[in-house]
């Protein structure tokens, strides 16, 4: 399964476990203590491939379905920005603002351009996160598919994130871009966990 619903509440309306799908239980103190750290570091390295992009390939569509590799290196960075403001200033994340990175992106001429754009929305809401008080994590938001938890919706973002710098390592190589540093692939899939909106997302083979 993948995509967006509320799998505990599927779950308890077909009358089976909330954890039916896989989704976890409430997370431990520790798993949430490495949120940030765990955040921080896949948004760098999402910097760092984003900027290994040649300038005259930022709108070539490795699949050509799906995302330009301008949209996919911003896409994780304003997903993110998004489960902020609404979490801190109450902006459902409907779909027509959950799709404006996509116009959003194009005011950047270069990679680096955005991934500069993309580091400085990822300071903003570590910043913002720092500043939060421990009941954030109990709070809920509002999104397109209802009313969601903010612990998913935060873990959500990480595994989303982590998700897409796989893609992007693997869009990088579909172009002839070799032998770069990246993150390993298992640590990164391993936070594509399921959570109560998602049953995490599938890499197709190539």
């Amino acid at each position: 399964m993948s995509g967006f619903y509320d799998a505990r509440k599927l779950a308890r309306a077909l009358g089976l476990p909330a954890d039916a799908w896989g989704v976890p239980v409430p997370r431990a103190p520790e798993r949430k203590a490495s949120y940030p750290s765990d955040l921080d570091r896949v948004a760098k390295g999402t910097a760092a491939a984003v900027r290994l992009i040649p300038k005259a390939r930022l709108d070539e569509r490795p699949e050509e379905e799906l995302w330009s590799l301008r949209e996919l290196g911003f896409h994780s960075f304003a997903f993110n920005n998004r489960v902020m403001r609404a979490l801190g200033h109450g902006e459902e994340m409907t779909w027509p603002v959950m799709n404006a990175y996509i116009e959003e992106s194009k005011a950047y001429a270069t990679a680096d351009d955005i991934a500069g754009a993309g580091l400085a929305l990822h300071t903003r809401f570590t910043r913002w996160y720092e500043a939060q008080p421990p009941n954030l994590w109990s709070r809920t938001l509002w999104t397109f598919s209802g009313e969601q938890d903010a612990e998913d919706m935060l873990f959500f973002a990480l595994g989303h994130m982590a998700f897409h710098l796989v893609q992007l390592y693997r869009y990088l190589e579909l172009i002839g871009v070799k032998d770069f540093d990246r993150l390993p692939e298992n640590e990164l899939l391993s936070f594509n966990e399921p959570t109560a909106i998602g049953g995490g997302t599938q890499l197709e083979s190539h």
